[in-house]
């Protein structure tokens, strides 16, 4: 009995000291998990870069290369501003620019060709001089009255005619006026006992604006007159610098597209009518007052078929033409549109998910009012979604508004998990007059952050370009039906309440933790439905009969559809409005736009499973609505049984922080899991299918073997995965052959003075941190030493890594690097420990490798930091390539030995009294 006390108590010891103790086995690691440790520059953030003020060669070089060096960059977009000099175009601003190109491409960066189309009047200067009859052209409309039986000769206003159009004010009833202007004049006569009559003129002409003059007057309409802009635009840097394309210049960037009104009139065409008849088969002429006026029973069919033609002529107009440039020029283009928070686009750029059809990088605009614009990223890369496009990029952190570290982190988790793969982050001043809040990149509170900031970006960028997105759920984006309901300077939400369709996705996302897409009606048309869980059907007014088509397919086949708000009575197609209801009843049941009451949910069901559900919030009775998003959480949860992916917590309060999004290739699940709360999330993640995960974490490098299970879920296959994560981080879970065998668990994370105490002792592993040093400082890193101090010494100064050996009292420097290491700046040091020796990265270059294998065994600790002027912190250790152990000194280690000791002489004791 003696011997089997002592042997527990001893295996009671010896479990908890080996507690203490991190021992994991790994082997020597490819270029995937290298490219996910140490990410490559291309995979990096751009920046964007402003020409304010008075610009020179020197002060642009000393400037960019401290920015270059504080963190890896991809590269940068140059935009110049009403204040540039000298003034671009000029001889000047072109010798200066190609400074810019020799700089950059000396720091392995890349250009892109960045024109803001809110700040274009020098281009619009050179361009209205060369090709004035180019500029855009306004519809406007004018009115004169014409009483029953009158016979009136009207004075054609001025501009070309599009359409002249009489219109009962009673009946509705149109006539065609257009064909009877004779000489600048119509006659025209009222039929007798009609009514009283409006003569609508519908003008095309140019105005004289100067919002016009800065924004670019060019008729982006009009395929001619975008090549023409193009010309003396982007095409002007493939004259000037032929020999930087593509290798350098490798991108063209347009922002804020805009065919916005302009004085009361509608950005048009002067071939408009021609275009249209060829689409449609007839002249437009007798549709024209549909743009102003309800019209009848034509009315929702003539106003989206001409609002949908004029978004086309933007898209083969200026947009084709500015991808034919590109693809000519070898190099991407990316892009956005004007007004990233309007509800309804019509007006700005016709089509939120078409408008980027052209464009190899569509990209959200986070630059004004992020808070609100936010709501639409996932229209951004729905975008992405509906083309094939791998790439959804973003311009962050705007120059007019403050920002902190946490609003940094929080914004980069929050567009990453709605689709964003790619950023521009903003805020780099050439001139300190007119500098931003936000100046990311000279000392101080935000400068700190942008090289950790800049890594984890780059970690996110290497796993999230891979593969497609998927999703459980389509929304059918409601095209049809915003352009019914815009109506100038009237587009809120609650002006027209039953656009709720970005409410709709932020809900989906936010609060019911389920990704999701936009699809686009032509989308649904070419590609069909049948891969998704569930359709969204918000609330719609009219729609596509081809549309209407593919959704009943859906449902007889089994499909589940949900429906919001208002049921569509009208169509895109004249004289299908009943047809259209047909569909309507079938899929919701036949008496559902007689019986329905606000705040219910109505439900039809067919033989082969499929599923209707119907969120009334309209009466149709009395044309009043109301707000009831809650009750879809109770639609989708009985709709889809097994998700995708299923976060779960058993506190309610985590739901609208904890996001995700699912990346697939033909081996790997890739699925990023974003805490944007204020609280830290502990909880599992259910997966669909069976899956054996290893757990990433992008912002310190960490590679574990999460606690997982593999079971079944109503019938299904899935895995159960789980998951902590601190507030304002994130994980990665990866399922595929990459990462399985690698081990690189997190031995230490936090700052300097805890690190040196903890007496780490490793025998491979990986060390980064952030510093800054001022004039005649020095950051000594010891490593690999052994009991008698032998081993490596890096010492890092203003300008200069020296690498030193230490060997039996003897110290050589075996290598000195002059690298670009400011004072005052900031960096992230990185250096990897293994059999073959030490590899050392300074803000993501490699700067040189030592190769020894002399010290078996070594410990790893900072000296000679005690100069107030350096900073270092965000250390983070990762180990197990072999093998790693950290030995903690701390008290709770002194406690287990004193208590085991204790445990020890009370056995000694009752054997003893025993005896």
């Amino acid at each position: 009995m003696k011997g089997i006390k002592r042997l527990l108590i001893y295996i009671v010891t010896v479990v908890i000291l080996s507690s203490m103790l991190t021992t994991v086995s790994g082997y020597e690691y490819g270029d995937d998990i290298e490219n996910f440790l140490y990410p490559s520059i291309e995979k990096t953030a751009r920046a964007t870069y402003v020409l304010n003020g008075k610009i020179n060669k020197s002060d642009f070089n000393d400037n960019i290369t401290k920015v270059s060096e504080t963190s890896m960059w991809n590269g940068y977009a140059f935009l110049s501003d009403f204040s540039t000099e000298p003034y671009p175009g000029t001889q000047e601003f072109d010798s200066f620019f190609r400074n810019i190109l020799n700089v950059v491409n000396m720091n392995d960066s890349k250009v892109s060709i960045y024109f803001d189309f809110t700040n274009l009047a020098h281009v619009t200067n050179i361009f209205l001089e060369k090709y004035e009859e180019y500029s855009m052209e306004f519809l406007f409309l004018e009115e004169l009255p014409l009483s029953d039986g009158e016979t009136v000769e009207f004075k054609v206003p001025q501009g070309k005619v599009m359409s002249i159009v009489g219109m009962n004010i009673e009946t509705k009833a149109l006539n065609d006026l257009t064909e009877f202007v004779q000489d600048g004049k119509l006659s025209v006569t009222a039929p007798k006992g009609s009514g009283d009559w409006k003569v609508l003129f519908f003008m095309l002409r140019k105005v004289e604006n100067e919002l016009l003059k800065k924004t670019c007057s060019v008729n982006f309409l009009s395929n001619d007159a975008s090549k023409k802009f193009i010309e003396v635009s982007y095409k002007n840097f493939v004259y000037n610098y032929p020999e930087y394309f593509p290798d350098t210049i490798d991108t063209a960037y347009m922002a804020n597209i805009n065919i916005a009104n302009i004085d009361g009139g509608i950005a048009w065409a002067e071939d408009y009518n021609e275009k249209f008849e060829e689409k449609y088969g007839f002249k437009p002429t007798l549709l024209y007052p549909a743009l102003v006026y309800d019209i009848g029973e034509d009315y929702a069919s003539s106003k989206t078929a001409l609002y949908s033609l004029r978004t086309e002529l933007l898209i083969e107009g200026f947009l084709k033409a500015m991808n034919e440039f590109a693809s000519d020029s070898k190099i991407r283009l990316m892009g956005n549109p004007y007004a990233f928070d309007s509800l309804v686009p019509t007006e700005y750029c016709g089509d939120f998910i078409k408008f980027f059809k052209y464009i190899d990088v569509p990209v959200f605009d986070g630059l004004s009012n992020y808070a609100v614009s936010k709501k639409y990223i996932k229209l951004v890369s729905s975008a992405s979604y509906n083309y094939g496009k791998n790439l959804t990029g973003a311009n962050l952190f705007s120059p007019y508004e403050i920002i902190d570290r946490n609003t940094m982190y929080r914004t980069i988790l929050e567009t990453y998990s709605k689709g964003i793969n790619h950023v521009y982050l903003s805020s780099i001043y050439n001139s300190s007059e007119n500098m931003s809040n936000n100046d990311l990149f000279n000392k101080s509170q935000l400068a700190k952050y942008v090289p950790g900031l800049n890594t984890l970006i780059t970690r996110l960028n290497t796993l999230l370009q891979r593969g497609e997105t998927v999703v459980d759920v389509g929304v059918v984006y409601p095209i049809e039906t915003l352009n019914y309901a815009y109506t100038p300077g009237n587009n809120s939400r609650e002006n027209i309440p039953y656009a709720d369709y970005i409410d709709i996705g932020e809900f989906l996302h936010q609060d019911l933790q389920l990704d999701f897409m936009y699809l686009h009606p032509d989308y649904i048309q070419k590609n069909g439905i049948d891969k998704y869980s569930l359709i969204i059907l918000t609330g719609c007014e009219v729609i596509s009969m081809e549309t209407l088509d593919v959704l009943k397919e859906y449902y007889d086949k089994g499909g589940k559809i949900i429906a919001t708000y208002t049921l569509p009575t009208k169509t895109a197609e004249k004289g299908k409005d009943n047809e259209a209801k047909e569909i309507i009843e079938h899929i919701f049941g036949t008496d559902i736009y007689s019986t329905s009451a606000k705040g219910n949910i109505y439900k039809n069901t067919n033989k082969n499973g499929g599923q209707a559900y119907f969120i009334c919030s309209y009466d149709y009775g009395t044309n009043d609505y109301f707000k009831n998003i809650d009750l879809l959480e109770l639609a989708v949860n009985e709709a889809i049984k097994v998700r995708d992916v299923a976060i779960n917590t058993n506190d309610d309060s985590y739901k609208s922080i904890v996001t995700y999004i699912h990346r697939k290739t033909e081996k790997e699940d890739i699925y990023f899991i974003a805490n944007t709360g204020s609280d830290n999330f502990s909880g599992s993640v259910v997966l669909k299918g069976k899956h054996h995960p290893v757990l990433l974490d992008p912002h310190t490098g960490e590679i574990t073997v999460p606690e997982y299970k593999n079971h079944k879920l109503y019938g299904e296959n899935v895995t159960s995965v789980k998951l902590d994560i601190e507030t304002l981080s994130s994980k990665i879970i990866y399922c595929g052959d990459k990462y399985k065998n690698i081990r690189m668990p997190l031995l230490y994370k936090g700052e300097l003075e805890t690190f040196n105490e903890a007496g780490i002792e490793f025998d491979n592993g990986t060390i980064s941190f952030i510093f800054s040093i001022g004039q005649d400082d020095k950051i000594e890193l010891a490593a690999r030493l052994d009991e008698n101090d032998n081993g490596y010494i890096l010492e890092i100064e203003d300008g200069r890594i020296n690498l030193l050996k230490k060997q039996d009292d003897k110290t050589d420097i075996i290598n000195s690097v002059v690298v670009p290491i400011h004072r005052n700046n900031f960096y992230q040091f990185t250096m990897t420990v293994n059999e073959d020796g030490f590899d050392v990265f300074l803000s993501g270059r490699k700067l040189f490798e030592a190769t020894d294998s002399t010290f078996k065994q070594g410990r790893i600790a900072f000296g000679n930091i005690d100069d107030s002027s350096i900073e270092v912190f965000d250390i983070v250790l990762l180990g197990g390539l072999e093998k790693v152990e950290v030995v903690n000194h701390s008290y709770t280690v002194y406690l287990v030995l004193f208590l085991s000791l204790i445990l020890l002489r009370l056995s000694a004791m009752l054997h003893k009294k025993k005896k």
